[in-house]
């Protein structure tokens, strides 16, 4: 039986179970896998899942996400086994789970360049929080191992000068820099790591991941890698806002997984670097490796001085040495161009897969616009044009209201009760918010709630409209949150 339906995957997960390694180690163990609908750590659990389907392994999986929505679109083939359980946390929270867990893997982190910018605390706080609160569990548990999900990133700004960065090769970047969120966690969390073993015999192993790509990567990741295959799934030219000369090193994400396990179950060491040596190339090397992937589609380079729309690394040089690792036994198995093959097949079979939306396809958290209506459920038909704003937002007919109802907009000021407003397109239509209490009057919210001034529309009985029509208030708007209007008696 197979763990997924991807043979893209499946093929992966092969390669990763015949690797020579103790895997009766995990026999009939627990095994808690954080972040779980991440790249790095659903291939964590889908190797787990598929040594239960190959040896009967019994091994019982847990796989915390903090996004259910998410989570049940990624992991769709694997909700339904009795072997594997769904919990919904937020890792910077204490965690209580029930029975016995043996193991911890810890992938719960905002990966995405992007997000260490706009949300700097919750990247910091997933790293040091949920490291404290899982290794007091694996501490109460009585845990066997705990493994870290780390990043290059620890290794800070190198020299020029280094041509392989070992385990101990640390140096700095700026600490100020929100941006440096990101790679401060990862340091804490280590030595946290390293704390734990040192005082609670908790044995810790730390997987420090170059560049990783494969399925599994959201096509809005906003990492060269997922830029590139995007430009390739859609049939675009890779656009460089630089001369693509920076170096990094590229690891397909089984054979990073795979070294993970190497360090879980036969590492002596704390910290392991996990890189494909083979996966050394620059930028631009990286572009055209992808240009080659569907030479069908005569797609080229493209370069433009524009500055680049957000923050890379600073790091030019990222060349990770891998000699512990493959003291091991650990060596990549998947070249460059055969894993980026993989990784665009996957794409392009994720990207069929997905509803029609006018959004750029992808596997990543794009909003999908809402199917429309079956003919018995249209919105209701406009009224007269007193049901028009001048604002552009277009009110439905109030058929329970009395023929004698009318409709007034108001927008901060007393309206002409003469002037017949102006008509809008229907692109701009607003849907209503429901009534929610006898007393209160019906509010829709206008397009253009996002300025000072709130737009409030009420509906009121031809009698009452003169009496109460000064009486509003409204209300400015913060946020985009809901806002309603009331009528004081």
């Amino acid at each position: 039986m197979a763990v997924v339906t991807s043979p893209v995957i499946g093929h992966d997960l092969d390669e990763i179970l015949d690797r020579d390694l103790p895997w009766d180690r995990l026999f009939g163990s627990t095994v808690l896998v954080t972040g779980a609908s991440g790249m790095l750590p659903s291939y964590a659990v889908y190797s787990l899942l598929a040594l239960n389907d190959r040896h009967g392994a019994g091994i019982t999986v847990h796989g915390l996400v903090r996004n259910e929505a998410k989570a049940r679109r990624l992991l769709a083939d694997v909700l339904d086994r009795p072997d594997f359980h769904l919990v919904v946390h937020d890792v910077s929270q204490p965690l209580e789970l029930p029975g016995p867990l043996d193991y911890v893997i810890h992938g719960a982190s905002p990966a995405r360049p992007v997000l260490h910018g706009t949300d700097p605390v919750a990247t910091i706080k997933a790293n040091l929080l949920g490291s404290f609160h899982l290794l007091d569990l694996s501490v109460a548990k009585r845990s066997r191992g705990f493994a870290l999900m780390s990043s290059a990133e620890v290794y800070g700004v190198q020299p020029t000068s280094a041509e392989l960065i070992e385990e101990q090769s640390y140096s700095g970047f700026d600490i100020l820099a929100p941006r440096a969120c990101y790679a401060e966690g990862k340091r804490a969390a280590e030595t946290i790591c390293a704390a734990y073993q040192a005082q609670f015999g908790i044995e810790c192993r730390v997987a420090r991941f170059g560049h990783v790509y494969g399925p599994g990567m959201a096509l809005d990741d906003s990492r060269v890698q997922a830029d590139f295959a995007a430009n390739v799934v859609a049939g675009q030219d890779i656009v460089l806002t630089s001369d693509g000369s920076a170096v990094r090193t590229y690891t397909y994400v089984a054979d990073a997984i795979a070294g993970l396990f190497y360090a879980l179950l036969r590492g002596d060491q704390m910290a392991y670097n996990i890189a494909d040596p083979g996966g050394l190339v620059s930028i631009r090397r990286l572009a055209e490796l992808f240009t080659q992937v569907r030479p069908e589609k005569s797609l080229r380079l493209v370069f433009t001085n524009e500055p680049a729309a957000r923050s890379y690394s600073p790091a030019t040089r990222q060349a990770l040495s891998s000699r512990r690792l493959a003291a091991l036994g650990w060596r990549p198995l998947v070249g460059l161009p055969a894993g980026l093959d993989r990784m665009v097949t996957e794409l392009e079979a994720a990207t069929r897969r997905l509803p029609r939306s006018p959004v750029r396809p992808g596997i990543g958290d794009h909003p999908q616009r809402r199917p429309p209506l079956p003919p018995t459920r249209r919105r209701p038909r406009l009224a007269s044009h007193h049901a028009i704003c001048r604002r552009g937002s277009v009110l439905p007919r109030l058929s329970r209201y009395p023929p004698d109802a009318q409709v007034r907009c108001h927008h901060g000021s007393e309206p002409g009760h003469g002037r017949r407003p102006r008509r809008h397109r229907p692109a701009l239509a607003h849907r209503w918010q429901p009534r929610t209490h006898p007393d209160q009057a019906p509010v829709a919210r206008g397009p253009h709630d996002s300025r000072h001034q709130a737009v409030v529309h009420t509906f009121l009985r031809h009698d009452e409209l003169h009496k109460s029509a000064c009486r509003i208030k409204q209300r400015a708007c913060r946020g985009g949150a809901p806002s309603w209007g009331f009528l004081r008696s």
